[in-house]
């Protein structure tokens, strides 16, 4: 506020506001860019804080947030929430929220050798994974991966053996 000659004139600064970020998922070991934030008007800085730092994130920082590889080492999804402030000056906007998520590299529990002999039936095993809600090959993969084992390790041993006793 500023008073001349009987005259007041005030001065209305602008409150910025940040475009929301949307909620992002990645896997361990992914790398997160960095993530440039914008403001209306533009000229804004922005604070940011990180609710969560075991997903490879600092705790807080200013500007931009930095690009950096994702981190998990559990069994589940981990959630950190990001909180960005923008400001102009000494207005200070809404704060804008968005989450990131990483998710844990799936482990296949290992499964011991089999041996079959030649017209065996061989049954198809369902694998177990950690964590279990991961993907793993589908049954015909499976049967694919099984039937490729066995012409490796019964049908060509077989054939080479009846070929040297043609010999």
């Amino acid at each position: 506020m500023h008073r001349s000659g009987g005259k007041l004139s005030i001065t209305v600064n602008p409150t910025p506001v940040i475009t929301p970020e949307v909620d992002l998922v990645f896997c361990a070991g992914a790398a997160v860019p960095i993530n440039d934030f914008v403001s209306t008007p533009a000229g804004a800085t922005f604070a940011w804080t990180n609710s969560n730092t075991t997903i490879g994130l600092a705790a807080s920082g200013a500007g931009s947030v930095p690009a950096f590889t994702a981190t998990n080492a559990t069994a589940a999804a981990i959630v950190a929430t990001i909180t960005v402030t923008p400001t102009i000056g000494t207005c200070v906007g809404t704060p804008d929220v968005y989450t990131i998520t990483v998710n844990p590299l799936p482990v296949i529990t290992p499964e011991a050798d089999l041996v079959f002999c030649a017209g065996d039936a061989v049954p198809i095993n369902a694998f177990v994974s950690t964590p279990a809600e991961q993907p793993l090959p589908g049954p015909i993969q499976i049967q694919q991966l099984a039937l490729q084992r066995a012409e490796q390790e019964v049908f060509l041993p077989l054939q080479q053996r009846m070929q040297r006793q043609l010999q």
